[in-house]
């Protein structure tokens, strides 16, 4: 938790645009939460309990970079595409539970928060599901081999 750049976004930009003392009210924010993290949060960063979640979440970052590259045509960059982005949002590869009720999105993704920690959670169990399993459930997705 060592960043070059912070960015502070004000607490009051989803309402109005920051004054000076709300921006100024806004670092001072952030300097307590730098403060709380590196006096005491620090530690954390190297537990095994935090490795393991961290190694787990790049295993599945891994798994669906895989599935939006396997619908890329061509020369295209499928990271770049907004073809290739519609289309892994449309069949439910990238998806989220706001996207519920989207027309252009599958919005079947459900999400519980176990442990402090966010899970994807299979709509007919309500278990936690990894990502493996749940590309391979999406209806329409038939790029299965790229998983």
């Amino acid at each position: 938790m060592s960043p070059n750049i912070i960015h502070v976004v004000g607490y009051c930009e989803g309402d109005h645009a920051a004054t000076a003392d709300e921006v100024i009210e806004s670092c001072e924010i952030v300097n307590g939460v730098l403060r709380n993290c590196h006096g005491g949060m620090s530690g954390m960063i190297g537990s095994p309990a935090v490795q393991s979640r961290k190694c787990k979440l790049l295993s599945e970052a891994e798994l669906l970079l895989k599935a939006i590259s396997a619908l890329g045509e061509g020369d295209e960059d499928p990271y770049s595409s907004p073809r290739v982005i519609a289309r892994a949002i449309a069949l439910g590869i990238l998806d989220a539970p706001h996207l519920r009720g989207n027309p252009y999105a599958c919005g079947r993704l459900g999400t519980r928060l176990i442990d402090g920690a966010v899970f994807c959670i299979d709509p007919e169990t309500g278990r936690p599901i990894n990502e493996k399993r749940r590309l391979e459930t999406l209806p329409s997705f038939s790029c299965r081999e790229a998983v």
